[in-house]
């Protein structure tokens, strides 16, 4: 965000220009007011702590400008209300010649911001007056929760199990590039949600004001970051504009309940000497000193000393798809748990290329900078990455990458130059990949729904056929052209499975059913 704060000699009134990604806001403030050009911030912040379902403290922190005056008769009163608008707690404090006030609050039996569950928000109201007079005021949503991540346990929201699971998002899409309306950032989170996701990355760089807010409303974990990544430069000038980021990020979006931590990096190499390390270092003391309340994270795709300098870590990485085996996702994991038990470990970045436009019946590992990438790939990698990032209690996190496929100008692979499709959803949002519904059978457990994976492969080169589908709500029964072929169960990761099903000769109208829902598609077979 962009404020620029102008005082006008001829009236005793000051203009602040706010400008931000989805609009920019002309304020007209008093000679004293709630300091509006901090980092561009809201000037107010409010620090939880010794949060629990018997009580939570609350710090209320309020910064003022004043032009050319003095703040006698200044005061500042906090006010506190619930979901309903009935009023919790009040708190004021007389201005002192240092243009901060700080006031304290104990708020007993909160009702807890918990995550996808139930998303609760108070609402903090500051005011300021002058001799009595109102002559500003902040309105923030608060909420109240308490959380942390464990070596061998993984992560806990208000002292429960809490397995993040997420999605990388870019805020990147047809015909808008970064510029979104709402109804964009809108859609994007009901995707994630119908998926079942209960976090987001948003990577690699801050995104939309609008996206913290609405994430505060749905309770999605927020991953905020700096962008961090992959090239040290080993400048003054590149350190400085990385601690300005680093503050302006924390300071302005310090009071979203959704952001649990704060981002450093993203694959920074060690190309100078120790130079990213000692920054990532620098960057963590920064953040803690700043916002002692939420822990530091990097992601990181090397082993590397700076890997232990964040209060909690996550790795990115493709087996399956840049090179390697599959498989060599579990074994990665063990082996880095068991070399830094000390570690809160998690997986920020994992998953392959797919193109709906390119289909095929066999399964072949790709090029992954080649020109096809067919969906079943994509498809494939997943369900077999999932099976074991499942199995591991102990990971905090796993983010695919990504959610939606997005701009890359490098990048001359699959079947648009200047693309990563690695999405579960396609650029401009109108397509939903196989991949999205595998993880929609196993991350959301109330929206019951069966899927027939593959559907999009009509022209069939092979008689005999594997049927795959993915279900959330148990087995389910398959018929084609009419005729049934069994019940199938699903899986330990809810896939359902007929194998060497012989297709007849042209159309197959291909039909799974159960007691909550049906899916269908048509597979044609030339002989």
């Amino acid at each position: 965000m962009l404020r620029l704060w102008m005082s006008l000699p001829f009236a005793a009134t000051s203009i602040c220009l706010v400008g931000c990604i989805g609009g920019v806001e002309l304020l007209v403030t008093e000679d004293v007011c709630i300091e509006p050009a901090y980092y561009a911030s809201s000037g107010v912040f409010f620090t939880q702590s010794d949060v629990s379902e018997k009580k939570a403290h609350l710090k209320i922190e309020v910064l003022l400008s004043a032009r050319e005056t003095t703040v006698t008769g200044c005061e500042v009163e906090f006010r506190l209300y619930d979901k309903e608008k009935l009023l919790c707690r009040v708190a004021s404090a007389e201005v002192g010649e240092d243009k901060k006030v700080m006031m304290d609050i104990v708020l007993e039996r909160p009702h807890l911001w918990d995550g996808v569950k139930n998303p609760y928000l108070y609402k903090g109201v500051v005011i300021l007056r002058k001799d009595g007079k109102e002559i500003d005021r902040r309105e923030e949503e608060i909420g109240f929760r308490y959380f942390h991540a464990d070596a061998e346990k993984g992560f806990f929201l208000n002292g429960k199990p809490y397995r993040l699971n997420g999605v990388n998002r870019h805020q990147d899409r047809a015909e808008r590039a970064s510029a979104f309306y709402p109804q964009d950032h809108d859609e994007d989170l009901d995707l994630m949600q119908e998926m079942g996701c209960n976090a987001v990355r948003l990577c690699h760089y801050p995104q939309a004001k609008y996206m913290h807010q609405q994430m505060d409303k749905r309770g999605l974990v927020a991953w905020a970051e700096i962008p961090f990544v992959n090239v040290y430069v080993n400048n003054p000038a590149y350190d400085e504009n990385l601690r300005l980021q680093l503050k302006e990020l924390i300071l302005q979006n310090y009071n979203h309940p959704c952001i649990l931590f704060w981002g450093l990096f993203n694959e920074i190499n060690s190309g100078w000497l120790d130079r990213p390390s000692r920054m990532a270092a620098e960057l963590h003391a920064l953040a803690r000193q700043l916002d002692p309340s939420r822990p530091t994270m990097g992601a990181s795709n090397q082993d590397d000393d700076f890997n232990g300098f964040t209060d909690l870590i996550a790795f990115n990485k493709y087996f399956g798809w840049y090179g390697d085996n599959m498989d060599d996702m579990g074994r990665w994991i063990d082996r880095e748990h068991a070399a830094h038990p000390e570690r809160k470990m998690g997986i920020s970045e994992y998953g392959a290329g797919a193109c709906v436009f390119q289909q095929e019946d066999s399964l072949r590992h790709p090029e992954p900078w080649g020109q096809w990438h067919p969906e079943n790939w994509q498809t494939y990698y997943h369900v077999e990455n999932w099976k074991q990032l499942q199995e591991r209690e102990f990971l905090w996190c796993n983010f695919i990458w990504c959610m939606f496929d997005f701009s890359a100008a490098g990048r001359r692979e699959g079947s648009i130059m200047g693309r990563n499709d690695k999405g579960l959803v396609t650029y401009d949002r109108k397509i939903k990949k196989d991949a999205f519904y595998f993880y929609k059978a196993n991350w959301n457990q109330e929206d019951k729904f069966v899927y027939i994976a593959g559907k999009r492969l009509v022209n069939r080169t092979r008689k005999t056929v594997d049927v795959q589908v993915f279900s959330n709500s148990g087995a389910a029964k398959l018929y084609i052209n009419g005729k049934a072929y069994g019940t199938a169960k699903p899986d330990s990761v809810n896939v359902l499975e007929w194998k060497g099903i012989v297709l007849d000769t042209g159309e197959n109208r291909i039909e799974v059913r159960n007691k909550y829902g049906a899916d269908c598609c048509v597979w044609i077979c030339p002989f």
